[in-house]
């Protein structure tokens, strides 16, 4: 029997070991991400090493890539190869940290301000050296551990930590881990803990966490099992529940979204207060770490899009709010909190920081566009952070951080102040376009530009009397049928089925009044249900009074 068993475990073990061999000789590391990041045992996960794409903008296509370290070449350092064994005489060594606003593939490496403020700092004849240590969805431990795993190599003069408070303190706390959509990494980051004095290493599910680590097979088998288990919904198999809705939250006290409870005070003894001690502990410890490497550090404060200027996902947030308890967002957040409580940290700890939050306000009101729609920098705001780096590492005076008490810009007026009509086939109108699309094409070759649909699109317009239109395109090459959904929130919902390319209109001859107290702004949502097919575009999006009939 005994014999047996052996035999039987002995067996097990070598098909076990053959499929590991296999898996890691025909499976490269499992992707957590939409974004090109692999598995990695220490770090959770970093750049797909030597990953190649295109990407277009407004000025065309561009040319991403990462280095064989999984690293964005968008300073003067292209790889950790390229450096040399000592630095010119007067040159510095720079190196950021950061997540997606360092990393983001949306963004041209001359527009990031790691390669900016290269530039900004030869303009002032400091020949420099600049390195981007980033990965999307990064927290500031693993930072942290990036930053220990390459110094040696790196030999820094300066570090810059980008640290973006609108994500990174649900990235630092295991307590919040699974908690908000905004921090999708969670079941495969390292939480550094500080315990006795000494930061130590915790993973969620630990015993999944291992296995993971030190399998290809298992680690293969597993991204496949979660990817199926979300396409397919089947909730036992997620690593924790879907987060609250809005009026579930609302109904409860909460904040309407998780990381909202960033803007209000949190509750002794609550996830929250927690998440503020591990993001000061982790602080302390890149400080620690920078010195030891004999390197100054600087904390960059990145803010969030809706604490510099309004935007159409909140707006339609603020709708939800009003309509639900009859008080404005704004209410119920305080859109300076999170600069206000790190200014009073870095002073008390004496460490150098530059705050962006107020710098970005001042340039929204004089009509800059700073951010993107997707939440991110635009490169007019990379290139208002690299300005600030660059004048901190010239010694040039600047205030290290800011206790204004302004708000945000608000870019969405309502009433008779606001647009009746929002035309996308020659602008794309960003600030009026919230979420669900697949993205805006440009006009050219004389065809009409327009949003291409997605599942479910938002967009926010003033609130106005008579019927709302929607109307656009169904291109030649559209995958047919598609049936397009058309509603006012709270409103029923309009069905049309598209069977043939050319123009549509759709139109909404009656919507419900909004509430009392909801506010002076619609919500539409336009959508697909069922298969989604590629090429319909909306281009444009009114009140009757302002959209003339042009199509069927």
């Amino acid at each position: 029997m005994f014999r047996r068993l052996a035999l039987g475990c002995g067996a097990l073990l070598l098909v076990l070991g053959i499929g590991e061999i296999l898996a890691r000789v025909w499976f490269a590391p499992p992707r957590y991400h939409n974004e090109p990041l692999q598995l990695d045992p220490e770090l959770g996960f970093r750049g797909v090493s030597d990953f190649r794409g295109t990407r277009s903008d407004a000025r065309g296509e561009y040319t991403v890539e990462l280095s064989s370290d999984g690293l964005r070449g968008s300073g003067t350092l292209a790889s950790l190869d390229e450096l040399r064994d000592s630095a010119e005489p007067g040159e510095l060594r720079v190196v950021f940290l950061g997540d997606s606003f360092l990393f983001t593939l949306d963004r041209r490496d001359a527009d990031l301000m790691t390669a900016r403020t290269a530039v900004a700092l030869a303009e002032r004849g400091i020949p420099a050296e600049v390195a981007n240590l980033s990965a999307s969805d990064y927290g500031t431990a693993q930072e942290l551990l990036l930053l220990r795993r390459l110094a040696p190599r790196l030999r820094p003069d300066v570090v810059v930590l980008a640290l973006y408070p609108g994500n990174d303190l649900i990235n630092n706390a295991l307590g919040l881990a699974g908690s908000s959509r905004v921090s999708v990494g969670d079941y495969v980051r390292p939480y550094l803990i500080a315990d006795s004095g000494r930061m130590g290493v915790r993973w969620t599910h630990p015993w999944r966490a291992w296995l993971r680590r030190h399998s290809r097979l298992l680690a293969v088998a597993e991204r496949n099992l979660l990817a199926r288990a979300g396409e397919q919904r089947i909730d036992w198999l997620q690593p924790w529940p879907s987060p609250a809705g809005v009026a579930e939250r609302l109904g409860r006290g909460a904040a309407p979204r998780e990381h909202l409870e960033l803007f209000r005070r949190p509750a002794p003894g609550s996830p929250w207060q927690a998440a503020w001690g591990d993001t000061f502990a982790l602080l302390r410890a890149v400080r620690d770490e920078a010195e030891a490497l004999g390197a100054r550090l600087l904390v960059l404060v990145i803010p969030m899009a809706d604490q510099v200027h309004t935007t159409a996902k909140g707006v339609a947030l603020d709708a939800s709010v009003r309509r639900a308890l009859g008080r404005p967002l704004g209410a119920l957040l305080d859109w300076n909190l999170p600069e206000e409580r790190l200014g009073r940290f870095f002073a008390a700890e004496g460490m150098d920081a530059r705050m962006l939050q107020e710098p970005l306000r001042a340039a929204a009101e004089a009509g800059t566009e700073v951010f993107e729609r997707d939440g991110h920098l635009a490169p007019a705001g990379h290139a208002l952070a690299a300005e600030l780096v660059s004048a901190w590492l010239a010694g040039e005076p600047g205030a290290p951080s800011s206790n204004a008490r302004s708000g945000p810009v608000d870019r969405h007026p309502g009433g008779e102040a606001g647009p009746e009509r929002l035309d996308f086939r020659a602008h794309a109108h960003p600030d009026f376009v919230g979420d669900g699309w697949i993205g805006w094409r440009s006009p050219k070759h004389g065809a009409a530009g327009g949003w291409e649909l997605g599942r479910r699109g938002l967009f926010v317009l003033p609130d106005r009397a008579g019927e709302l239109v929607v109307q656009g395109e169904v291109l030649a090459d559209a995958v047919l049928p598609a049936v397009l959904s058309v509603e006012v929130a709270w409103g029923p919902r309009r069905r049309v089925p598209l069977d043939q390319p050319g123009p549509f209109t759709v139109r909404l001859p009656s919507r419900p009044e909004n509430p009392p107290g909801a506010g002076d702004h619609v919500v539409v949502l336009v959508g697909q249900e069922g298969p989604l097919a590629e090429g319909v575009l909306v281009q444009e999006v009114g009140w009757e009074s302002a959209a003339p009939d042009r199509g069927k």
